[in-house]
């Protein structure tokens, strides 16, 4: 775990982990030094728990902490949301986190953003 402390380690672990976000790249990590392969693999998990093994096919879209985050809001909200494009893989990561978001809905507060929405003229479809 010191390791990740090293700026060189560390530079290569973020490059490795940045390949590993990638689906379409697959490369031979055999010539790759430690750091590297460690941050792929790394990678390539975080991809993977959300988007399915690489291995069954890449989705039509692709998901990120940042897209899931907004479905999670949706449920906070008590919005619906649109599932086109996604595989079923997705879907069933899209559903754990918006009903996290449901869990922490609160109908009461949907009234005050409703309001504030309208006054800065923000329509909600």
């Amino acid at each position: 775990m010191d390791k990740i402390f090293d700026p060189v380690y560390r530079k290569e672990y973020m490059d490795g982990y940045i390949f590993g976000l990638n689906p379409f790249i697959d490369g031979d990590l055999s010539v790759c030094g430690e750091a590297f392969a460690t941050g792929f693999y790394s990678g390539r998990h975080n991809y993977e728990s959300k988007n399915g093994l690489v291995t069954n096919g890449i989705p039509r879209k692709i998901l990120t902490n940042d897209i899931l985050e907004d479905f999670m809001l949706s449920g906070v909200l008590g919005m619906s949301i649109d599932l086109d494009g996604y595989s079923e893989f997705q879907i069933r990561v899209i559903g754990k986190w918006y009903m996290s978001g449901v869990e922490k809905y609160d109908g009461t507060e949907f009234f005050p953003l409703a309001a504030l929405l309208e006054e800065m003229e923000i329509e909600i479809l």
